[in-house]
């Protein structure tokens, strides 16, 4: 079996080297390493992209001046790189909302409370707390001038919820479900 790369050049050959096993296997040899360098070459691209970036988040968010933590999962780590690039402007509900949609935990709404200088953050389409809520604070602290405070308030699945599904326990049982996949089967 000749690689994609050696089939290309099989294309370009003249016939009669096309039944000489010699000739097929140095070109299957090439097409191989051919395709490697391809599939580096792929691999190098995604590393400019923060949203496919793996081995290169390192230098995103040493560009931007970020702790890294390679502890984090990859998705929390491009969030915060995400929310870094977003974060620039005049503070709006607009960019508020970019800010929280560049972290995976989905949209929000942003209420100002003026006379109090504060802002409420309503998270409105998850329940419960985002895995990474310290890096989404510390990205609306950068983003909000400092004069203003801010709220944050999210989602649960209560009881009352629960009660107008008309389960009854032994449907519940049945499923087998701890509370956090509950509130995601819900």
């Amino acid at each position: 079996m000749i690689s994609e790369a050696g089939n290309r050049m099989l294309d370009n050959m003249p016939q009669y080297y096309l039944t000489s096993i010699v000739m097929r296997t140095i070109w299957d040899a090439q097409g191989r390493e051919i395709d490697q360098l391809y599939q580096a070459l792929d691999e190098v691209l995604k590393q400019f992209f923060v949203s496919t970036a793996t081995w290169g988040i390192d230098r995103w968010e040493q560009e931007l001046g970020i702790v890294s933590d390679p502890n984090k999962p990859i998705e929390q780590r491009r969030s915060v790189v995400m929310t870094q690039l977003k974060g620039f402007g005049t503070a709006t509900i607009n960019l508020l909302q970019k800010v929280a949609e560049s972290f995976e935990y989905g949209k929000i709404d942003v209420i100002e409370d003026i006379p109090n200088y504060s802002v409420k953050i309503v998270f409105v389409d998850r329940t419960g707390q985002p895995p990474n809520l310290a890096d989404f604070e510390n990205a609306l602290r950068k983003v909000l001038p400092a004069h203003l405070n801010f709220t944050i308030e999210f989602n649960y699945f209560t009881w009352q919820e629960l009660d107008e599904m008309l389960w009854t326990w032994d449907t519940f049982d049945g499923l087998s479900l701890t509370w956090d996949e509950l509130e995601v089967y819900a």
